[in-house]
């Protein structure tokens, strides 16, 4: 009513409303009348009297209920894709009871599962991953919404876990004109149509069946791209033909490719068919369109082949890339002489300059691809070589010869072309074929300064970066280990191939290769490693980073490379127990390691204790988790031991190192489902140096975090176990 009036009484009537009676000065009083929420409704002045005082009602004095204090404490905990908000209840409720709480995320987004409830704990979900969010809590009672709280501390939502590049792919051979044969058989490449062997004709029906069960195979291991190569080829007369024939008549027999200048309807039938087969494996097609005719003018031919090949799958969702390759059909090895060889249908020479017969070739194709058959500009490349240190240095070949008579970087030539065609740079992809070798190994009779092969990677790629920056695609569609073979093992290629793709934004690329195009090649040194061997479905070692780069990996693993030191000699964010010692240990102290530089200078180190039943083991701080999501987790492990005392026992009996997935509840409760998946590893699987191991398990559905443990145990073995385990991701 007005200024220095006091509440004297306050009682509940039986129709459900409430009287308050205030006492004014001078003998004024005022009646109000209240709804059962305590919200006025009428009130009546009476007065002022001469002589009148207040007097005492007989129920309590009443206090004016008002809207809830702020609330206090309200801390914040990371989620994926949301957050958890802890806080406790204001001092005051305001004289009426707290009906809910809202809690209110900044930037804006989120959304309170729980808003309007009046439990302490709430969810805010839909909030962006990777963002750094603060919250404020709001509590609410029947007359209103009160202050909100002081902010929470910053948490960032993290995704369920991520793949370690976009594109993890295989170079698919085709062989036969695309003949997928039993995996018993001779040959193994990839199928889009058989030849016969005994006459060359290559317009066979297809084998379906042959070819669901590779890219099966190759889909278990997460692929999700192939690299496949159609090569122009010319039809051969006799069954003798291999590879390409002689100079100067430089017939391209026909393996890996269609008919020069018409592919065949039942070609292009058959391309067709296979699209459809990939993109029902959940895969894409980069496909490399290989000619030797790079010289032919007009362009009639050229168009007929191109033509009939992209009209087909120009607009099937399987294809992610088309890169134009190849050279003339015949070649010189000399300074301005006559052609001396015939073309090699590979990459095309770039390096010899933006206004070689090559390079034009290279931007009437895309081109064509673009103004005649309406193919989008970032869907179409020639793939440059990357890491020729011979070629990057730009070095004088041919004195008054095309191009200047110098070499030129392809990258810099792929970069002209795309300029001359008015693509902007966000439009732009480029195709690397990139294999990891020693710098100098291209050198040629150059002086060289010999880094080593992952520096040079690394090098090759930064140097391209800051040639086309980071608004153009990279993408490989050839990668893997370079020549000469051994220098730089298959799998540890593979493994730094990853990190400096992942470092400079390359989108990822298809390895060389899923399988060599004859038996033969699986035991001859001079050839990389291939994925799957001849025969019954067994692989090479290297299949173990196909599956590790084909896995949806944990979004992190706090120190998972060991690099961090702890408080004791143990890594941080990992606890060591049971009956041994855990270290960080330096593994670069030992001659030629990290044999993979970008391992890093630290692994773990267990050795179990002096007892025959001792188990050490170190477990990872805890790592959220979706549940119901299959998971690859990978570590490189080198453990040894012989004298297994129980070689035929049950695995729990035997002496073993392991690694265990370990699953929590929110609560912080073991997972009511599983506890844990244990992978464990005995002396037959023993290895001398470090060698990788991926692990794939399924979370339970109660699962929102898991730990990793590992862990050696004698059982029995009387000798210690020495584990060494590092790089997990």
């Amino acid at each position: 009513p007005y200024s220095g009036w006091t509440p004297v009484c306050y009682s509940s009537n039986s129709d459900g409303t409430r009287t308050l009676v205030w006492a004014g000065t001078g003998g004024s009083a005022s009646i109000w009348t209240l709804n059962s929420s305590n919200n006025y409704i009428t009130s009546i002045v009476y007065g002022p009297y001469s002589g009148w005082t207040p007097v005492s009602c007989s129920v309590t004095p009443a206090t004016v209920a008002t809207v809830p204090g702020a609330p206090t404490g309200a801390t914040a905990t990371a989620g994926i894709a949301q957050a958890t908000v802890s806080f406790t209840a204001p001092a005051s409720n305001g004289g009426s009871p707290i009906t809910g709480y809202t809690v209110t995320s900044s930037p804006t987004g989120g959304v309170d599962a729980n808003a309007g409830t009046t439990v302490t704990t709430h969810t805010v979900t839909g909030l962006t991953n990777g963002t750094a969010y603060t919250f404020t809590v709001n509590a609410t009672n029947a007359m209103g919404t009160g202050p909100a709280s002081s902010p929470s501390n910053s948490a960032s939502p993290v995704p369920a876990g991520r793949y370690l590049l976009p594109v993890r792919g295989l170079y698919v051979q085709v062989f036969d004109n695309g003949k997928f044969v039993e995996y018993g058989g001779d040959y193994a490449g990839t199928f889009i149509g058989g030849c016969d062997d005994a006459t060359w004709n290559c317009d066979q029906p297809t084998d379906p069946n042959e070819a669901s069960d590779q890219l099966d195979l190759m889909s278990a291991m997460g692929v999700n791209m192939i690299t496949l190569e159609l090569r122009s080829t010319d039809i051969a007369s006799n069954a003798t033909c291999t590879g390409t024939n002689g100079f100067p008549t430089c017939y391209m027999c026909p393996i890996l490719g269609f008919f020069w200048p018409q592919p065949t309807s039942n070609q292009l039938t058959n391309l067709v068919s296979f699209f459809d087969l990939v993109q029902s494996k959940g895969m894409k097609v980069m496909l490399r369109l290989v000619t030797v005719h790079m010289e032919e003018l007009p362009r009639t031919n050229s168009e007929l082949w191109l033509g009939g090949i992209l009209n087909a799958i120009k607009d099937h969702p399987a294809l992610e890339l088309v890169v134009f390759e190849g050279n003339t059909l015949t070649v010189s090895t000399g300074c301005n002489e006559p052609p001396n060889e015939c073309g090699i249908p590979a990459e095309p020479p770039l390096w010899w300059g933006p206004y070689s017969v090559y390079a034009t070739y290279v931007q009437w194709a895309i081109g064509y691809a673009i103004t005649t058959l309406g193919i989008p500009a970032n869907k179409l490349s020639a793939e440059e070589t990357a890491g020729n240190y011979y070629e990057e240095e730009n070095i004088a070949t041919c004195p008054g010869g095309p191009d200047g008579g110098h070499l030129w970087s392809p990258i810099t030539v792929m970069q002209q072309i795309f300029t001359n065609l008015n693509i902007p740079a966000d439009q732009q992809t480029y195709a690397l074929s990139i294999y990891e070798h020693n710098k100098c190994d291209g050198a040629g009779y150059l002086a060289c300064t010999e880094t080593g092969p992952y520096a040079w990677a690394d090098e090759t790629l930064a140097s391209i970066r800051a040639r086309i920056g980071y608004a153009s695609r990279l993408v490989a569609p050839e990668m893997g280990a370079g020549y000469p073979t051994g220098v730089v093992p298959t799998e540890y290629a593979w493994e730094n191939l990853i990190v400096v793709f992942q470092k400079y934004q390359v989108d990822g690329g298809d390895f060389w290769v899923w399988t060599h195009d004859v038996a033969y090649e699986d035991k001859n040194p001079s050839f990389t490693d291939a994925v799957k061997l001849h025969g019954s479905v067994t692989y090479n070692p290297v299949e173990k980073q196909i599956v590790d780069m084909g896995g949806f990996h944990l979004w992190s693993i706090p120190n998972g490379s060991f690099e961090v030191a702890g408080n004791t000699s143990a890594p941080a964010s990992w606890t060591i127990a049971g009956s041994g010692t855990g270290i960080r240990y330096f593994l670069a102290g030992e001659p030629n390691e990290p044999q993979v530089a970008t391992r890093g200078q630290y692994s773990l180190r267990l050795v179990t204790g002096s007892g025959a039943s001792d188990t050490v083991t170190a477990t990872s701080s805890s790592i959220l988790v979706a549940p119901n999501t299959t998971y690859t987790t990978t570590g490189n492990l080198r453990f040894n031991w012989t004298g297994d005392p129980n070689p035929n026992g049950s695995p729990s009996s035997r002496p073993q190192v392991f690694v265990a997935i370990e699953y929590f509840q929110s609560n912080g409760e073991p997972s009511a489902i599983r506890g844990e998946d244990r992978f464990s590893y005995f002396q037959e699987n023993s290895t001398g140096d470090f060698a990788t191991f991926p692990v794939q398990y399924t979370t339970p559905a109660d699962a929102a975090a898991v730990c990793i443990q590992l862990g050696a145990a004698r059982n029995g073995l009387p000798a210690a176990i020495t584990f060494d385990a590092d790089n997990f991701r």
